[in-house]
């Protein structure tokens, strides 16, 4: 079920995120050996592969480049603070492609990370919000760190009963349950439109489904 969280098919990823939500004592000394406080990607290891952007060899451009691509948003800080320094056209261009995929819509492990956050955050009990705040303290330019501030604030609130990070993916079904003990499943309309990833940290509400009559 770990590695569903990071599937494509959002209605695969949503019936893991409750089947281990409903196994706390399981879910969460396993979610806690997966996840650390994001860190940022080290400068000995982004520095030479910023100034191999500039390399006369479009192969080592080209490596360089992805290489940044690998560390993801680790590497933002680093990032911003080459923008920063002006380079020339070519460079900016590839620093500015590698910052928006940096920020752009996650998959993979970044989006499997956010899901498990969300995991957690349906589980709610003490043992939950200690690792969410652990998860807080990383990196701020991480996913991991915004998407668990979020949610901590959230549960000091009172606000997440019942509630849905909606990830919409292109002709994927999205079922969901209407609360952590109705096992009823709503499944949404199929996206018609291209992915679009709303993080816990951007404004709006997240939509609660009604909930349904115990049968």
């Amino acid at each position: 079920m770990w590695a569903d969280l990071g599937e494509r098919d959002a209605a695969q990823a949503y019936t893991a995120s409750w089947r281990l939500a409903d196994v706390p004592a399981l879910t969460l000394p396993f979610v806690a050996e997966r996840l650390r406080p994001a860190v940022p990607a080290p400068r000995e290891k982004t520095a030479p592969l910023l100034a191999a952007l500039d390399d006369d060899a479009f192969p080592k451009r080209e490596a360089a480049a992805a290489g940044l691509r690998a560390l993801g948003d680790r590497a933002t800080g680093t990032l911003r603070k080459a923008l920063e320094e002006k380079p020339f056209l070519e460079k900016r261009r590839r620093i500015e492609a590698l910052f928006a995929r940096a920020k752009g819509p996650p998959s993979g492990t970044a989006l499997r990370e956010i899901r498990a956050i969300a995991t957690v955050e349906r589980i709610g009990n003490p043992e939950a919000r200690r690792l969410i705040k652990v998860l807080a303290n990383g990196y701020a330019d991480a996913r991991l760190t915004q998407g668990a501030k979020a949610s901590l604030e959230r549960l000091e609130d009172g606000k997440n009963t019942a509630r849905v990070w909606r990830v919409e993916m292109p002709f994927a079904k999205v079922c969901v349950r209407a609360s952590s003990t109705h096992a009823q499943m709503r499944c949404l309309p199929h996206a018609r439109t291209p992915p679009q990833i709303r993080l816990p940290d951007e404004p709006g509400p997240i939509r609660s489904p009604a909930r349904s009559s115990p049968r």
